[in-house]
């Protein structure tokens, strides 16, 4: 029953906020060692694509903790595949886009 404690839900915001930051402040760095410009519109990319990432995992495993596992995996697996496919065409665009 410690897994179901009321700590562990703002424990887990808290960490997906450090996740965020360090992710984010990390691609800054990284662009800036390789001399990559980011603006806004590319830096709204990559935050879209980070929160629909947390969305997708938070919508797939609120279905599996709701008793609709087949429900849930499949929506994993079909918005994980997508995600993928997304991330390298957003990859692709924000490294050749000048």
């Amino acid at each position: 029953m410690l897994l179901q404690s009321t700590i562990f839900g703002p424990l887990f915001w808290m960490l997906q906020g450090i996740l965020l930051f360090t992710f984010v402040i990390g691609l800054h760095y990284y662009f800036k060692d390789k001399n990559i410009e980011l603006t806004i519109p590319k830096w709204l990319l990559i935050i879209t694509y980070w929160l629909t990432i947390n969305l997708t995992i938070a919508a797939g495993f609120t279905l599996i903790g709701e008793d609709e596992s087949r429900a849930g995996i499949y929506f994993l697996g079909f918005f994980s595949v997508t995600l993928i496919i997304i991330g390298v065409v957003l990859r692709r665009f924000i490294l050749k886009v000048k």
